[in-house]
């Protein structure tokens, strides 16, 4: 049996950034992103959308 951790009720993504506040992308040119559980949705809500 393994433990696991319990997942956060709000789970946020946002996008990763460096040192100069830019996104991190990868190989793909897609954005990285984060997975933070200390917002709610409604703060993570951006005029940009999902993609």
């Amino acid at each position: 049996m393994r433990n696991s951790l319990p997942e956060p009720q709000y789970t946020l993504i946002t996008p990763l950034l460096d040192d100069n506040g830019k996104e991190i992308k990868d190989e793909e040119g897609k954005t990285l992103k984060t997975y933070s559980p200390s917002l709610t949705w409604d703060e993570g809500i951006s005029s940009k959308g999902r993609d």
